[in-house]
């Protein structure tokens, strides 16, 4: 165990050292049942530990004080046997983290929400017994606001809005990267960059599409327009925009609808973006 040959004297002389009670026997001996550790298969020792060592329980642990007080020093390093395991990719958390500190560092404040849509949020994202297909659904949630999986990250981080609104702020700007759900066997899980944004101007989206630009390694193309007909409850008609990588669309960018901001008690202009990082990596 240790990697290196210490002779019997060595090991008893060791033990006498720490006032370890030793004594040799041979194969077949019967030894003394109330002794705490017996060292090796073959020829070897009965060893009791003094009464203070209360840690010495198995053989390994007489091992160890040998390899102690030989000196961990001078044991040689020896290479690992077998095939070194295959690197993990790290290129999404890389990512992740240049995300948040480009995020941070423009202004914006992370946050962390659950992964649930709460009951005020799907009522006012409109869903209902019909479409709550589309979700992914717990078996056994602890209450009824951890029932759904969040399908988007953005309502939430309109909730945290209209909870700093109502104490007093007025300029919020924040985001969060996290996970997402989609219905499925299993469920397939993703993680996006959603972000929320109130600066009292009449355009927040315009402020909210340079920030998002100097985000190293997003290199999104905006394209206006194209709300399909289930969005149009949802966002902005008139200020709303697809979020592309190449040809595949990958989030939008948009205001959110007077109807659902009122329904939360909001009465000021709401930018938000969420994209899916995956396809960045």
């Amino acid at each position: 165990l240790i990697g290196v040959e210490i002779s019997a004297e060595q090991v008893e002389k060791y033990l006498k050292k720490l006032h370890f009670e030793i004594s040799r026997h041979l194969p077949g001996e019967v030894t003394d049942p109330t002794a705490s550790t017996h060292l090796g298969g073959g020829a070897g020792w009965v060893v009791t530990p003094p009464y203070w060592r209360l840690d010495i329980e198995i053989e390994e642990d007489l091992i160890e004080e040998i390899a102690r007080m030989y000196g961990y020093e001078k044991i040689p390093a020896k290479e690992l046997e077998g095939e070194l395991p295959e690197k993990i990719d790290q290129s999404l958390f890389d990512l992740i983290y240049i995300t948040k500190k480009t995020l941070a560092d423009a202004g914006l404040t992370e946050v962390q929400t659950y992964s649930f849509y709460s009951t005020q949020a799907l009522d006012a994202l409109g869903f209902n017994s019909d479409n709550q297909d589309s979700l992914v659904k717990i078996a056994n949630p602890i209450s009824s606001e951890t029932e759904y999986l969040r399908a988007h990250i953005w309502p939430n981080l309109i909730e945290v809005v209209a909870k700093n609104l109502k104490q007093g702020f007025d300029d919020i700007a924040i985001f969060e990267v996290g996970k997402v759900y989609q219905p499925g066997n299993p469920p397939k899980e993703s993680y996006r960059l959603a972000i929320a944004l109130i600066n009292g101007s009449d355009n927040p989206i315009q402020e909210l599409s340079a920030i998002v630009s100097k985000v190293d390694g997003l290199n999104i193309t905006v394209k206006a327009g194209g709300m399909e007909d289930e969005l149009k409850t949802l966002f902005h008609p008139n200020r709303f925009a697809k979020i592309k990588d190449g040809e595949k669309i990958i989030g939008g960018l948009s205001e959110v609808h007077p109807r659902l901001l009122n329904q939360l008690g909001i009465d000021k202009r709401v930018a938000i973006l969420e994209i899916d990082l995956e396809p960045f990596i």
